[in-house]
């Protein structure tokens, strides 16, 4: 499997001791496309793999925290840190995240996937 090194290495960090990918699937941002806020499930893992993705004019991910902030009482928002392109995050699948519009007229292409954990 293309990812075996990197998800294993997640297994080992995780506690994880079996994994099944479920979905997987690959997408093209063109110009102004874009993702509205969701999930994919309640349980388990999916993973963000950063295809091509140009920093100088691309935008990551973002996660919308699962609490608000214990300070001022906002919604937490974080954007993936230092996305590049080759870096692939694993999170909680039941984190809310979304893509902003492409204002680019280079493709923005992600590939990702759901999995069960053990």
């Amino acid at each position: 499997m293309l990812f075996n090194e990197e998800l294993k290495k997640f297994c080992e960090e995780s506690g994880v001791s079996e994994y099944q990918i479920t979905d997987i699937w690959t997408i093209k941002y063109k110009k102004e496309d874009y993702q509205t806020v969701h999930n994919h499930r309640s349980h388990g893992y999916s993973g963000i793999l950063y295809v091509e993705y140009d920093e100088k004019v691309h935008k990551p991910t973002v996660f919308v925290g699962p609490w608000n902030d214990p300070v001022s009482d906002t919604t937490q928002l974080a954007f993936a840190p230092d996305a590049k392109e080759g870096v692939m995050y694993i999170v909680p699948s039941v984190l809310l995240h979304y893509a902003q519009s492409n204002a680019s007229n280079k493709e923005r292409v992600v590939t990702s996937w759901d999995m069960l954990v053990r």
